[in-house]
């Protein structure tokens, strides 16, 4: 390689002046492109050469664009061996770039926290905005086509580019074009599951506030937590397809170890089942192993009311059922009214003058309670 055509892979730091090796690595290689660490060079070779003399510098550049370019051979050897094999799909690619920005560490979720240090923050976005101005680069360089003459052309953007610019919305923030492409993960089944309720015409705007979607977020939060191995983070990360029989029966003996019952396990695992069960309906185009795949959480909850009656019938556990106050009971509660804090003595009035049971009124939010007068007041318990 000539001198001439080598120094233009040899840039200037503008803030101090050292000179850097810097080379593109051509798209399809890049996987092939290691550094010492294990880790992957990304788009370009980048290797300080530790000098400002260019004579130093090219005698440098000479030794590192000599192993790039081995490297390079290598990689393409590998890529024609490799042409038997089936392709990635789209879905798989963008997998692959999703876990590469969450090697680099510019992941979104991965972004310092408000309380985080200033230095901390902006090396997260310097370090993103590094890498957005990388791939508009590389978005100009191979998802533009030109047409027409010198006088009149006219630019196409094509499905590569589109592609690119889907990965710097997603490391903007917008997660739209990127997550729709993606296979649901059960982060995403959840969201699906809530959205899904909150457009049906019966619910009010502030659905996802309401106590049940809130009770729904919990069960999804524990099951998540239960995947990741104490990590919610990891659970939500999971495929939904890599979700098996046996990680729904190890959340219900966590659940269980955790001093919950048998009955309130088996009413939680329904709620799992439905997110699961709308997530396979709307994304087993984007995922087909989804649709050959059963809910893993079919069928639990009868499961442990079997189990349930069998702890009745060997007196492991009292079964015991709601009924109405005896007149003797309600005079003793009655009584207890003055020691009670205001919270508890409002549930208590609340479930004494209209009837509901102690376990609803407990769990009302102020919205739930209509108050239009002594003759047109009402409670909306929801079910």
């Amino acid at each position: 390689m000539t001198r001439g055509v080598l120094q233009n892979y040899i840039k200037a730091s503008p803030k101090t002046g050292r000179l850097s090796y810097r080379r593109r690595i051509p798209a399809k290689l890049r996987k092939h492109f290691i550094k010492p660490d294990g880790s992957l060079r990304g788009l370009e070779w980048n290797e300080k050469l530790e000098t400002k003399s260019i004579s130093v510098a090219l005698r440098k550049a000479t030794e590192i664009n000599d192993r790039f370019e081995r490297t390079k051979a290598m990689a393409q050897q590998l890529v024609i061996a490799s042409k038997a094999e089936s392709e990635l799909t789209q879905t798989q690619q963008l997998e692959e770039v999703i876990n590469y920005f969450r090697k680099m560490g510019i992941h979104p979720d991965q972004a310092p926290d408000i309380f985080a240090p200033a230095a901390k923050a902006n090396a997260f976005l310097a370090k993103t905005a590094k890498a957005q101005r990388e791939l508009m680069d590389f978005q100009e360089e191979v998802g533009i086509e030109v047409s027409g003459d010198t006088f009149n052309e006219s630019y196409v953007t094509n499905k590569q580019y589109d592609a690119i610019q889907a990965q710097i919305d997603f490391l903007s923030g917008d997660r739209s074009k990127i997550k729709d492409l993606l296979r649901p993960t059960w982060e995403v089944a959840v969201d699906e599951y809530i959205n899904n309720k909150s457009k049906l015409e019966n619910n009010p705007p502030n659905f996802r506030d309401r106590k049940d979607m809130k009770r729904v977020l919990r069960i999804a939060t524990t099951f998540a937590a239960s995947l990741g191995g104490s990590s919610i983070k990891v659970g939500n990360g999971y495929l939904l397809s890599e979700i098996s029989r046996e990680d729904a029966r190890r959340w219900i003996e966590e659940q269980l170890q955790a001093g919950r019952t048998l009955p309130t396990v088996g009413r939680d695992s329904v709620a799992l089942s439905a997110i699961y069960k709308t997530a396979q309906w709307e994304y087993q185009q984007k995922d087909p192993q989804l649709g050959s795949l059963g809910n893993p959480f079919s069928g639990l909850r009868g499961e442990l009311k079997k189990r349930d009656d069998l702890a009745v019938r060997k007196g492991q556990r009292i079964k015991s059922s709601a009924r109405a106050w005896s007149p003797n009971e309600l005079k003793q509660l009655k009584a207890l009214l003055p020691t009670m804090n205001e919270e508890a003595r409002l549930c208590v009035k609340l479930a004494m003058f209209t009837g509901a049971r102690l376990k609803d009124v407990c769990g009302l939010l102020i919205d739930e309670l209509e108050l239009n007068g002594e003759l047109d007041s009402a409670i909306r318990i929801e079910g």
